[in-house]
């Protein structure tokens, strides 16, 4: 039995699993509570999750201690998703120039009672990347620069399942504690030279506990987590000129290959700590404090396990918000600050002897990146008896500065992204059982500056190629980062409640527009279906 019919059977049987609990879930809570009619709770259901006003705090209930305490009506979903995004000419060349995920989702928080919560999801994604170029293997965002790459390029068809569940429990009037699992397994190929197959597989867990002060609940979270990645490459018909590199950042890199197969590793342990502090009422003031940290290991399978590079990646996330709910009008401000940074450690070996590769030289912290982020958002929500407007102003401050210390390349960047989104919300006067929801996006991202360096091409002439390809690569990216750029994105969606008033339906479509370099573009669009219950 294949692989993937393994996976598929897994997934048919979790699915199963979590339809009968819904079911068993469904009929106990008929027996145990006399609450208002079925209709009134899925309607209500459905209208917390797409009001701003909870959308907005939501980063508030991340942890797996407050995660139910953000809806007080349970709701179970199950969402099919198509879209497709077109990267050419405006994003890195390491996603490919276009991207066309599917997906199947189901979502559920159930309320056991009023002291306990219970939720899981699970998913399916399928996605074809075209035209990547400068890497090859999986999770870039979360390795960079540390990759492989080779002299072609070509699309990357990739396939991952996703499970997650948590529970909360409030032990007494004061104490709350709660638990959290996450496991994602994945995988992204390429079945024509270079051929790549990426096995992924990451694991989350998380615990937490809280207690009520005055009109607060505090809470403390810790995680750990565990990441593994085996990237294979190989060439089915080699011509002496196919080359895979070991990428270490810009233009640097080096050869380890030039024959048929090659393997390698990425190997991460991290942690994480979590401090709340959220208001019982869901308003007033909140703050969200997060500290998280990555090792990833970069080895050479198959040749000793040697290490190429160690990357060790810190993030500090604070949030700061305050929410006020009267009716009709509801406003808020809030402020986010990310704070990110990355040091590589790499070794460098000499010429093989027998088995062995004598380890020469540690480089330490010659790759070192810093990231910074600072979001300030605002909402103000307008309500009547049949209509909803929603308007969230926002303006992002981001830099970037990345350096190799042995030679001197380094880059700069300086962004400023104001933005305004507005939700419009209707329901018809004669079809109380539908509810019309439409959303418009206007952003644009100004470059404050830019500094791109390169240090001196390699002395021996051989490796001059591979480097100006590299640089070629590089330059790109760097330049579609600095060009002025709108983003136009709307989306229309529509909720109907069955007469049976335990099913709704929903449907969604987006599209998103780009202007750039002085044409307006399409650059993507999604078609969502789903029920709600």
């Amino acid at each position: 039995m294949s692989r993937r019919t393994i996976f598929r059977t897994i997934w048919g049987l979790l699915l199963l699993l979590l339809g009968g609990a819904e079911v068993l879930c469904s009929v106990a809570k008929a027996q145990s509570t006399p609450a208002m009619p079925q209709r009134d709770t899925l309607a209500r259901a459905i209208e917390e999750r797409q009001r701003a006003t909870h959308l907005w705090i939501a980063p508030h209930y991340s942890t797996a201690l407050l995660h139910p305490l953000q809806y007080d009506s349970s709701l179970s979903q199950t969402i099919i998703a198509l879209s497709s995004r077109d990267n050419k000419g405006r994003e890195s060349l390491s996603e490919g120039t276009r991207q066309t995920p599917f997906s199947i989702q189901y979502r559920s928080l159930y309320h056991l009672d009023s002291a306990t919560s219970v939720w899981g999801n699970a998913s399916y994604t399928t996605s074809r990347a075209e035209r990547v170029a400068g890497r090859e293997s999986a999770d870039y965002s979360l390795t960079a620069p540390y990759t492989s790459a080779d002299t072609i390029g070509g699309f990357l068809h990739s396939e991952q399942y996703a499970f997650s569940g948590g529970y909360s429990h409030s032990f007494s009037p004061l104490w709350r504690w709660g638990v959290e699992g996450a496991y994602s397994a994945y995988q992204k190929s390429r079945d024509r030279d270079p051929r790549v197959l990426n096995s992924v597989g990451d694991l989350l867990l998380k615990a937490g506990i809280g207690y009520k002060w005055h009109s607060h609940t505090i809470g403390l979270e810790i995680g750990g987590r565990i990441y593994k990645q085996v990237h294979q490459m190989s060439f089915l018909n080699p011509k002496g000129t196919q080359f895979v590199l070991n990428v270490l950042g810009f233009d640097e890199y080096s050869l380890r290959f030039a024959g048929n197969a090659e393997a390698k590793a990425f190997n991460g342990h991290g942690y994480s700590i979590g401090l709340d502090y959220t208001p019982i009422a869901r308003q007033g003031f909140f703050a969200t404090a997060y500290y998280r940290s990555l090792g990833i290991e970069y080895t050479l399978k198959g040749r000793n396990e040697l290490r190429l590079a160690y990357l060790q990646t810190h993030n500090i996330n604070l949030t700061g918000s305050y929410l006020s709910t009267p009716c009709p009008l509801s406003w808020g401000i809030s402020n986010s600050i990310e704070l990110e940074g990355r040091r590589g450690d790499e070794y460098v070996y000499g010429l093989q002897e027998g088995i062995f590769y004598p380890l020469v030289a540690v480089q330490r912290g010659n790759y070192q990146r810093y990231f910074i982020a600072n979001d300030l958002k605002g909402l103000l929500s307008l309500s009547t008896k049949r209509d909803r407007w929603e308007f969230l102003p926002a303006v992002r401050v981001e830099a970037l500065y990345s350096k190799r210390k042995v030679s001197k390349a380094h880059e700069e960047l300086l962004h400023l992204s104001p933005r305004l989104r507005v939700h419009y919300h209707h329901r018809p006067k004669y079809i109380p059982n539908l509810v019309v929801r439409a959303e418009g996006l206007l952003q644009h991202r100004f470059c404050l500056k830019e500094q791109l360096h390169f240090g001196a091409l390699p002395e021996d002439a051989f490796y001059h190629p591979f480097s100006k390809k590299l640089r070629t690569i590089v330059s790109h990216n760097h330049h579609l980062q600095t060009i002025n750029r709108t983003d136009i994105e709307a989306s229309l969606r529509g909720e109907y409640l069955l007469p049976s008033a335990r099913v709704a339906i929903c449907m969604e479509s987006r599209v998103a527009f780009q202007h750039l370099l002085g044409r307006v573009a399409p650059s993507g669009w999604a078609a969502v279906a789903g029920i709600l219950f």
